[in-house]
C-alpha cells in the first residue's frame, strides 16, 4: 500500500498502524479535506480503492 487518504486524520493514522502491524512499510498519509489530491503516477499503482459516499465516486475517480 503506497498511500492512504481520508478527511479524518485519526483514520489515516489508524490505517497506517494496521499496515505496519501487518509487516508492511508505512503508507504515505495524504490529508486533503474535501479537495482530492492529485493521483499517484499510474505506473506505480495496481489498485485504487475508493470508499466514499455515492456522490463522491465520480469526483474522486475522474479527477485530472
Amino acid at each position: 500500500m503506497r498511500a492512504i487518504c481520508d478527511i479524518v486524520e485519526g483514520k489515516v493514522a489508524r490505517s497506517q498502524e494496521m499496515v505496519e502491524k501487518a509487516g508492511q512499510p508505512k503508507p504515505k498519509a495524504i490529508r486533503a479535506g474535501h479537495r482530492f489530491p492529485a493521483p499517484l503516477p499510474a505506473e506505480d499503482l495496481d489498485l485504487v480503492l475508493t470508499a466514499t459516499p455515492w456522490e463522491w465516486h465520480v469526483p474522486v475517480a475522474w479527477q485530472q
